[in-house]
């Protein structure tokens, strides 16, 4: 798989935007039936390199986690505004599409899951839980590198994810490239067998076919 030749044809096809974009990659498997649950994918991989760009964070805590909260994290919600946050579908639909991720302090879960559940659940943005007494640094950190690989059944035989932006080296995206495709082929029942096409792209740009 020539990822560095592939990555150089995206970057060529790509125009220059006034954004950063991300470099996206996207695979698609055959002869598995992801229906049946041994077979599905939902792994959480750590990019070598980093994902290059900052993710925003928002943190639902009580005490105990509360003042480094405040410190490091996008937003914090206090444990007294679950229950109202739920009762807002609206600001809590905004929230939830505002931020990448959700911590929680792990006392607080059972009411997260039970105010804000339905509408982060089907968005895939279930709080993560930190233990009260552990240090938040650590999971931040970890949430920087950190990508979500998840298929979604039979007949959606097929992954997305980011590796990286357009302002990172050819040679950090394709070793974030070749950690996904390695964790991918450690949990596909044939490994690369299961693999029917691999792709790349930049946000704006037309994919490309890995060789």
């Amino acid at each position: 798989m020539d990822f560095k030749k592939a990555l150089e044809e995206a970057r060529s096809k790509s125009p220059k935007r006034k954004f950063v974009q991300s470099v996206d990659l996207t695979v698609n498997f055959k002869d598995v039936d992801f229906n049946k649950p041994d077979n599905r994918l939902n792994l959480e991989v750590p990019l070598p390199n980093g994902k290059g760009k900052k993710v925003r964070v928002a943190v639902i805590a009580g005490d105990a986690l509360i003042n480094e909260a405040k410190e490091k994290a996008e937003r914090v919600i206090r444990a007294e505004e679950i229950e109202g946050l739920g009762q807002n579908k609206s600001e809590l639909k905004k929230l939830a599409d505002s931020y990448d991720y959700f911590l929680c302090q792990t006392d607080l879960m059972p009411s997260v899951g039970r105010h804000l559940g339905q509408v982060l659940a089907p968005r895939d943005k279930m709080p993560l839980p930190v233990p009260p007494t552990a240090k938040l640094e650590p999971f931040l950190k970890r949430l920087e590198k950190v990508v979500r690989i998840k298929t979604k059944g039979k007949f959606t035989p097929t992954v997305h994810t980011t590796i990286g932006t357009e302002e990172m080296s050819d040679e950090q995206l394709v070793e974030n490239a070749n950690k996904i495709i390695d964790s991918l082929k450690e949990k596909l029942p044939n490994r690369e067998g299961n693999i029917r096409s691999i792709f790349l792209k930049l946000t704006m740009g037309p994919a490309v076919k890995v060789t």
